[in-house]
């Protein structure tokens, strides 16, 4: 026996009497068994795909087995069972090993959001299994919203979000949170109206109890985003404003505040401000050119028709094609050429 194998069976020995005296004799064995279990786990994950794992993943499954039976309310031998018989591909094994200890789900979703996992465990969904282990709880479903909403599924997301509303909210997932991700989703697939979405905002952002102030924020504009839509100006301002001053780097937001403060106020210097802030701070894309129009619906409006013209021309550098932008140079135009 070499050195290094003599040390770490001593360190192993030293261990396991630490553990009988801290965790008491069935809470010992069940972790030396764990223990046991991980070695094999570990070694069947990081070979090869050549090589053969079966029996290693077999002798982790039974080691994990002994250690639950010894102390059951131990969650790890629960979780490594599943995950071996994930890699058995045993989905329905896996599914009832994990239904023995529903914190598991909690630790399904965690592993669904890892950037970097064994290969063997890439492309396992992860956020599903949560659902079949915990139905009841809203966690499950919220997350697995969330990751068809990532992948642009909006319609399953929304699906996904209302199981989560029927659920129980004993995790961490809130019902402010669950309501206004059903609200958004409605506006965004545009198969209910702007009202009932409107209605799940507000509720949500009336419920407040959300986990974080960026959230928050999110709502507030979307829900002056519907106004916007609606054409109720002074109630999308207050969105707005709140969104502003909270994220002054919002650029959708400060575009809508800035050109709301003409139409709601009637203050031409602090909308015009506001949108040269806006065109300042937006980046080199074709959406550049909404600062350019509302300076220049501003200035046409109040009768600067030189300075709407040069705002409709710069607009037009950016996106030539844009109908408003060419309807404005060419009434413009128009009308210097008979003065």
């Amino acid at each position: 026996m070499t050195q290094l194998s003599l040390r770490s069976a001593f360190i192993l020995l030293l261990a396991t009497l630490l553990a009988i005296v801290l965790l008491g004799y069935e809470a010992s064995v069940s972790r030396i068994f764990l223990n046991l279990g991980m070695i094999q786990l570990g070694g069947s994950i990081f070979r090869s795909d050549r090589v053969d794992t079966s029996a290693e993943l077999a002798l982790a499954g039974r080691y994990f087995d002994i250690s639950y039976k010894y102390y059951s309310q131990e969650l790890a031998p629960v979780w490594r069972y599943g995950q071996v018989a994930l890699l058995q591909q045993n989905t329905a094994l896996a599914l009832n090993r994990w239904r023995l200890d529903r914190r598991t789900a909690l630790l399904l979703i965690d592993w669904g959001y890892k950037e970097i996992l064994p290969r063997p465990l890439e492309d396992v969904a992860w956020f599903q299994y949560a659902t079949q282990v915990a139905p009841d709880l809203a966690d499950t479903w919220y997350n697995w919203g969330l990751d068809a909403e990532r992948n642009g599924d909006l319609v399953s997301a929304l699906s996904r979000y209302q199981n989560a509303s029927e659920a129980v909210f004993s995790g961490q997932v809130t019902r402010s949170e669950v309501l206004a991700k059903i609200g958004i989703a409605y506006r965004r697939i545009g198969n209910a109206s702007l009202d009932k979405s409107l209605e799940l905002l507000n509720q949500a952002l009336n419920l407040n109890d959300f986990r974080s102030t960026a959230f928050v924020i999110d709502v507030h504009y979307e829900r002056g985003e519907i106004y916007w839509e609606q054409g109720d100006w002074t109630k999308a301002l207050e969105d707005y404003e709140f969104v502003v001053k909270l994220r002054p780097s919002h650029r959708w937001a400060r575009l809508r505040h800035g050109y709301l403060i003409y139409l709601v106020t009637g203050n031409t210097t602090g909308a015009i401000d506001e949108l040269q802030q806006v065109l300042n701070m937006w980046p080199s894309d074709k959406y550049k050119k909404w600062p350019l129009i509302m300076q220049g619906r501003i200035y046409e409006a109040e009768g600067f028709a030189e300075y709407a013209l040069n705002a409709y021309r710069s607009a037009s550098l950016i996106d030539h094609s844009d109908l408003e932008v060419v309807a404005g140079i060419e009434r413009l135009s128009a009308s210097n050429s008979q003065k």
